[in-house]
């Protein structure tokens, strides 16, 4: 190494280079899987409405509310008064059951996959 520092000229830039892409690629995977979580608790969401209106309204009601929260009806089970939905939403499927409650409406067991 020369006193003067010539020989270490330009080294901080790769390192620099290097700690920048990593932490783009985190942010960007980060970003990906808050999106992920997102679109499941929406799916969800809609899953749960639709359940419910299914109670009041039938089919047709759960279509429609599902479809309102931009998911789309798979199927649609009643048996006596409970109701179970299963709904699409940018390839995330989400279930839900509802039944009428002595409080009002309940909603069963649910369950999100990808």
């Amino acid at each position: 190494m020369d006193d003067d520092g010539v020989g270490e000229r330009g080294s901080v830039l790769p390192i620099v280079g290097l700690v920048v892409a990593v932490a783009t690629a985190v942010s960007i995977g980060l970003g990906m899987i808050a999106h992920r979580a997102v679109l499941r608790a929406e799916t969800q969401a809609a899953a749960d409405a639709a359940a419910l209106a299914g109670v009041v309204e039938g089919r047709v009601g759960a279509a429609d509310l599902a479809d309102r929260n931009g998911a789309g009806l798979v199927r649609f089970v009643a048996v006596g008064t409970t109701v179970e939905v299963e709904v699409r939403r940018g390839g995330v499927r989400a279930v839900a059951a509802a039944a009428p409650g002595s409080n009002g409406l309940s909603t069963g067991p649910n369950q999100t996959s990808g």
